[in-house]
């Protein structure tokens, strides 16, 4: 679509409408979640500490002890 028309010729018109009704959702895509998001921190409830109801997260259970990775390589031996 050329640019820099005090007005543009009619063939483009539905161009224009097509533009700003994807402009408008795309808007409302946007602002429906943002809305959302406000109003919950305005008016939700707090979650609990294991929302999820996981015994991962309810401490009753010890988490599997993840393995440590230490280095013994001396580097004053190493050798070129």
């Amino acid at each position: 679509m050329p640019r820099r028309y005090h007005a543009y010729p009619d063939e483009y018109q539905v161009l224009h409408v097509l533009s700003t009704a994807g402009a408008t959702v795309l808007a409302l895509g946007y602002l429906m979640p943002a809305v959302y998001f406000l109003w919950s921190l305005r008016y939700g409830e707090i979650a609990s500490a294991n929302p999820w109801e996981l015994p991962v997260w309810n401490g009753r259970r010890p988490l599997r002890r993840q393995p440590t990775i230490s280095s013994t390589f001396r580097w004053s031996r190493m050798t070129l």
